[in-house]
């Protein structure tokens, strides 16, 4: 393969990730805004400002942007959340702050539209087919991460970790939800600051255990 190609096939990549990245943060923003329902291919490639026939060269169905999306999103809302841990001495301290990493951006754009797409799965059998694959592989990614502070703070069982992960995020997933439906962000906060509560006790259960 002669330099000219590489540099073809390079500037190829460059396009066709570009055209992802816009796609992605235009769809976000379209769920943000309005909902599940609202996005299609055409209105994420006219808000994107890219043409029909390039989103559906990677997207070909609405479906397939979404198995897309919840992938892109999880990176955008993972990856600032463990920077932040990581400025988190490792241990107890750490494991502790885990709930309030993730309350403190749970009702940003990315975090707000990966939940819309979790509650459309519900009435869109064929998306939650495609997507369960997907979630699942992100649950691994989460919980792998999540044992490995819960190691640092002397946690070691891992069913008991995982246990506490499903509980803490449908219960933060819930809250969420409440804050939107009610508004009555002082009851979510007093709801959300009893799961904190709970986290530590447990915390300190599974420590002496481990003891």
């Amino acid at each position: 393969m002669d330099r000219s190609e590489l540099v073809r096939r390079g500037s190829h990549a460059e396009r066709r990730e570009a055209t992802r990245a816009r796609v992605f943060a235009a769809a976000t923003d379209v769920i943000y805004r309005h909902g599940y329902a609202a996005l299609t291919t055409t209105r994420a490639a006219e808000e994107a400002g890219v043409s029909r026939g390039a989103l559906q060269q990677q997207f070909p169905t609405k479906e397939a942007l979404v198995v897309g999306l919840i992938e892109h999103l999880a990176d955008v809302i993972d990856a600032p959340r463990t920077a932040r841990l990581l400025d988190i001495p490792a241990g107890v301290e750490r494991w502790l702050a885990l709930p309030d990493v993730v309350w403190g951006d749970s009702q940003s754009p990315a975090a707000i539209t990966f939940l819309e797409i979790q509650l459309a799965t519900r009435s869109h059998p064929s998306l939650a087919e495609r997507i369960q694959p997907v979630a699942m592989a992100l649950k691994r990614r989460r919980h792998d991460l999540i044992f490995a502070i819960a190691q640092e703070a002397g946690i070691d069982d891992r069913a008991a970790v995982e246990e506490i992960v499903e509980h803490d995020t449908a219960a933060l997933n819930g809250f969420v939800i409440e804050l939107m439906f009610t508004g009555d962000r002082h009851s979510v906060l007093r709801g959300f600051e009893r799961m904190k509560r709970l986290c530590s006790a447990s915390a300190a259960s599974l420590i002496a255990q481990d003891r």
